[in-house]
């Protein structure tokens, strides 16, 4: 039997699986949009066989997000208007 020192429990974990990743990230999107992160290289992951393990810890990912939002986009013309 194997037994942890606190400094085994307490340190964060240095890889997760997506699941785990967004639970950790307090489910702040969906897992489309955590792949679609990972395909346009947000998000540092690796494939081992059919698994893929997420490197970036989720706070890392999040910190780099911009702070405020922009004016919207989209959407030129109101409804209705013709």
């Amino acid at each position: 039997m194997r037994t942890h020192t606190t400094d085994e429990t307490d340190a964060a974990p240095l890889s997760w699986r997506p699941n785990a990743w967004l639970k950790a990230a307090g489910h702040p999107f969906s897992r489309v949009t955590l792949y679609n992160e990972i395909h346009r290289g947000k998000i540092d992951a690796r494939k081992i066989g059919s698994n893929t393990i997420i490197l970036t810890p989720p706070k890392q990912y999040l910190e780099s997000l911009p702070k405020q939002l922009g004016p919207p986009v989209g959407r030129a013309r109101k409804r209705g208007a013709e």
